[in-house]
């Protein structure tokens, strides 16, 4: 079911014109969906062996920072994200501007496009390990 938001948001994209709301709206959204994407990764990386201690190590940061950091995304900036992806992949996870940039209109709506894009970081990072 499509809400009144949904249609509003697929409007917008639609004429290239975002109002502050949804601009807003599509920020909030962003910073969560990386923070899942990231929470996701750490607790995969955990059941392999990875401790928030190891991670601080890596990243150059106490072990409270990291407890703060993966406890909410309030203040993450692209450093921080990059920081934590690296240190949790072991690798650098960057995904690629021309492949974000290529992506349709319809693909770029949704939790599909999210998916999307979580694969192609961790194809990355997959392909960056060997």
């Amino acid at each position: 079911m499509t809400t009144s938001r949904q249609k509003r948001i697929e409007s917008e994209i639609e004429s290239g014109n975002f109002s502050a709301g949804t601009l807003a709206y599509l920020e909030s959204k962003a910073m969560h969906d990386w923070y899942d994407f990231v929470i996701e990764l750490f607790i995969e990386a955990e059941k392999n062996g990875l401790t928030r201690a190891e991670l601080a190590r890596r990243i150059d940061k106490s072990p409270a920072v990291i407890t703060r950091l993966l406890s909410s995304p309030s203040n993450w900036t692209i450093a921080t994200l990059s920081n934590l992806l690296v240190g949790i992949a072991g690798a650098e996870s960057v995904p690629s501007a021309r492949k974000l940039a290529l992506t349709s209109a319809s693909e770029a709506r949704g939790d599909a496009w999210v998916a999307a894009l979580k694969t192609r970081i961790t194809n990355q990072s997959e392909v960056a390990k060997a």
